[in-house]
């Protein structure tokens, strides 16, 4: 392989363990049960691909699941997060400037 490497794991149970063997941070293994199979993880994963990002729950204990959404999604998405926000900002100083004319 050019500019490469494989990793391969064999066995019944194939896992990558992260820290000591006796207290391990986190685990990597292979669900042969799912179809297809998928990979599982006592941590929270991030993956960011080209046009992709994957989104996950950072507390995530267990099998892996994610939501799959392009990268123009996203910034979408954080577009109309900051215009909501702006929209709550003016809403409450609104709210502060009626009261402090009732009072």
């Amino acid at each position: 392989m050019e500019n490469g490497a494989v990793l391969e794991m064999t066995g019944s149970a194939p896992k990558i363990t992260f820290g000591p063997p006796s207290a391990p941070v986190c685990e990597i293994s292979l669900d042969r049960r799912a179809e297809p199979p998928r990979l599982q993880s006592t941590c929270a994963i991030h993956m960011e691909a080209a046009g992709q990002r994957q989104l996950m729950a950072s507390d995530m204990v267990g099998p892996a699941q994610a939501e799959s959404v392009s990268m123009a999604e996203h910034l979408e998405l954080k577009k109309e997060v900051a215009r909501l926000r702006q929209l709550a900002e003016q809403l409450i100083k609104e709210s502060k400037r009626k009261s402090n004319q009732i009072a």
